[in-house]
């Protein structure tokens, strides 16, 4: 796997993953003389249907990451949950899925072959994976904020597997008065050292954090790098491979070269907006389902009605009212105006702590959907008071502003609970990245971990 990219290290994890369990299913189906009778679709529909399904449980949940993969306990844990759920929403789809269930024993079967092949198959990943002459080396040209923050993404984001050797710059530039950077990054010496690092096979990537134009020395140094066989990538573009997020200090790129872009694309705006009013309908027809219940379990908590309205900003910065099962006690904000909401708020009643979990609180927001304020996904939308606090904060935060908000999005299946203005830079980070990248392939990879926090009640 050496000089593997991440990208590549994903479709090989995945690939792995698809494999062992389309063989369980071939090696349990021959076993029993399944796929040659007549009356059967061809085996290789049932195979098709889950790579499919076992693919996209993959893409959605934490089984691709890969810090996680180079664990052995975490390959594995992470690897067989994909698998079960994968296998078990694989059995409930009908006509193209083999057909296995006339028999507990058989499905069993099925079951139990796959975690094995997967198990095996994620610690020998792990094992090779962790391997020190298979490690991914990583020098720094440049050894400011940027070389800083792209040595901690990898440390903290890919683990093993993966080490930053230090950063080349030139003494008493970008690294201080002593070449040393700080973040304890270490100083490899100038530009002119990186002909011996790869010659002593101490760089696999090298990647440029340096702003602006190359000086002609390591422009050099990047020429023989390429005719060494070694990768060169920017820092921007790594870190946003690594993190999924884009680093704001350097969001400019971002500001000229994708803004103009968005909402171009009328294929999508067609797809999407399509996908908002199926999912309005059917979001709508559960929220008038679940009214009388939700009803009942906040008069437990006291009185006080059952939907609450608040003013968001949403495309372009227009207001819109936004709906909610009410989940604080009435008046919560009537002393302070616009506060952060906190895990463990003492506003929250005790149903609201329930809805929050399982995101039931959300359902109304169907309403805004079917209205146009909002699509399923999106940069989640905030109160115009807390706006005006952010932009003069966070930088390029109103960005947000140039799609519709979302009911879910990246921000929200990636980070935690944004209780304050650090949490909030960093959603915003989650933010700009959906936006460079956005697209129904995404869309779907959110909607999918969406379902996965819910049923795990990771909801705030």
């Amino acid at each position: 796997m050496k000089r593997l990219h991440l990208s590549e290290r994903r479709l090989l994890l995945l690939l792995g993953d698809i494999a062992g369990g389309v063989g369980a299913l071939l090696a349990v189906t021959w076993f029993l003389g399944i796929g040659a009778r007549p009356e059967n679709l061809p085996v290789a529909v049932w195979c098709l249907t889950l790579a499919v399904i076992d693919g996209t449980i993959g893409q959605a949940t934490a089984a691709l990451d890969l810090r996680r993969a180079a664990s052995p306990f975490g390959s594995a844990y992470h690897g067989g949950r994909a698998w079960l759920v994968a296998a078990l929403t694989y059995l409930a789809v009908p006509y193209l899925s083999a057909p296995l269930l006339s028999s507990r024993y058989v499905v069993l079967q099925f079951v139990v072959a796959g975690l094995v092949v997967r198990i095996a198959w994620r610690l020998a990943y792990a094992a090779v994976a962790r391997q020190p002459r298979l490690v991914t080396r990583y020098v720094i040209a440049g050894c400011g904020p940027g070389a800083v923050a792209i040595a901690s993404a990898i440390a903290t984001t890919l683990g093993d597997g993966h080490h930053v050797t230090g950063c080349v710059g030139e003494p008493g530039g970008e690294a201080g008065s002593n070449g040393a950077p700080n973040g304890g990054l270490a100083y490899l010496g100038g530009v002119d050292v990186l002909a011996d690092l790869i010659a002593d096979g101490q760089v696999e990537t090298l990647v440029l954090a340096d702003g602006g134009a190359l000086s002609p020395a390591l422009q050099r140094q990047v020429i023989a790098a390429y005719e060494r066989g070694v990768r060169v990538v920017a820092m921007p573009t790594l870190y946003e491979d690594v993190t999924g997020r884009v680093l704001i200090d350097h969001a400019r790129e971002f500001w000229t070269a994708t803004l103009p872009e968005l909402d171009q694309n009328w294929w999508y705006r067609l797809v999407s907006r399509t996908a908002d009013l199926i999912a309005g309908i059917a979001g709508m027809a559960a929220a008038a389902v679940l009214a009388p219940v939700v009803y009942a379990a906040m008069r437990t908590s006291g009185p006080g009605p059952l939907l609450y309205r608040q003013v968001r900003l949403g495309h372009h910065g227009v207001p819109f009212a936004l709906w909610k099962f009410r989940t604080m006690v009435p008046n919560a904000e009537a002393d302070g105006g616009a506060q952060w909401a906190r895990p463990g708020d003492a506003r929250v009643t005790r149903a609201g702590r329930w809805l929050r979990r399982t995101r039931l609180d959300e359902f109304p927001q169907f309403w805004n959907i079917l209205r146009g304020e909002m699509s399923l996904i999106g940069p989640r939308p905030e109160r115009p008071e807390l706006v005006a606090r952010l932009e003069a904060a966070v930088p390029f935060y109103r960005v947000r502003l140039a799609v519709r908000p979302g009911l879910t999005g990246w921000a929200q299946v990636n980070a935690g609970y944004a209780s304050s203005e650090a949490d909030t830079l960093v959603k915003v980070q989650y933010d700009l990245f959906y936006l460079r990248h956005r697209s129904l392939y995404l869309d779907l990879m959110i909607a999918l971990k969406t379902v996965g926090v819910v049923l795990r009640f990771r909801g705030q």
